[in-house]
């Protein structure tokens, strides 16, 4: 049994490929304007080594900087640095919650840490990355008067809190709607090409078989053939 052809595929369900594909663009652009509007606010962080006294000094302290950014993305999105946050503003919200909406980003061979926090309301998401930061800071602060002196270690600053949003970040309408496009099709061609196949299938099976018709031996060969009457052999012998 040949598989069937795509052009005849479509040409034969062109109306369900049609009727799928508009279907699962509607979705997909309904997902995004029923979607609650999200703010995002951002602050930057600085991290600098501390006890820079000379030149040697400052080199190993950019590479101590370095090497504890990625240390300090983790820690700033964790329940605990959540926590503290939620406790200085006086808030009971769940911790797991905002850290899983606390978002830090940083550049490989950079001290700069952005933190950005999402929340549907533009001012609360204002207030809660700058309490995520200030208290990481403080955070930090603890660690390195808790650990030896002796031990070189690396310092954060706030150096760019952050605004309230003026407004709240696209709801990708065109790329969800690009998705449901992609998605339609891929689902509408394989149930088409599914149906098409069954449908010849069962062509095939209902179609009449053929019956076999045996030719003559081209070799002459007799062996196969009916046999003769001996009576009629024998009548031919006489005449």
């Amino acid at each position: 049994m040949k598989s069937p052809n795509l052009l005849r595929v479509f040409r034969a369900n062109w109306l369900m490929i049609a009727l799928t594909v508009v279907v699962a663009v509607a979705v997909g652009v309904a997902v995004s304007l029923t979607s609650p509007r999200q703010y995002h606010a951002t602050t930057e962080l600085y991290v600098a080594a501390n006890n820079q006294t000379s030149g040697m000094d400052a080199y190993q302290g950019v590479l101590l900087s370095q090497q504890q950014v990625a240390s300090y993305a983790l820690l700033i999105s964790s329940p605990e640095t959540a926590a503290r946050a939620l406790r200085s503003i006086g808030s009971n919200a769940d911790p797991a919650d905002l850290a899983s909406r606390i978002k830090a980003t940083y550049v490989p061979d950079t001290v700069v840490i952005n933190v950005t926090v999402t929340d549907p309301d533009a001012a609360r998401s204002a207030q809660l990355v700058n309490a995520v930061s200030r208290q990481f800071v403080e955070f930090v602060n603890e660690l390195n008067e808790a650990s030896d002196s002796k031990i070189a270690s690396a310092r954060v600053s706030l150096v760019r809190p952050a605004d309230q949003p003026s407004a709240p970040d696209s709801r990708n309408t065109a790329r969800n709607a690009a998705i449901g496009l992609i998605i339609g099709l891929a689902l509408a061609f394989s149930v088409a090409y599914i149906r098409e196949s069954l449908r010849n299938e069962d062509k095939v099976r209902k179609a009449p078989a053929k019956k076999e018709t045996a030719g003559p031996d081209p070799t002459g060969d007799t062996a196969g053939s009916a046999p003769i009457d001996a009576e009629t052999e024998l009548d031919g012998a006489t005449t």
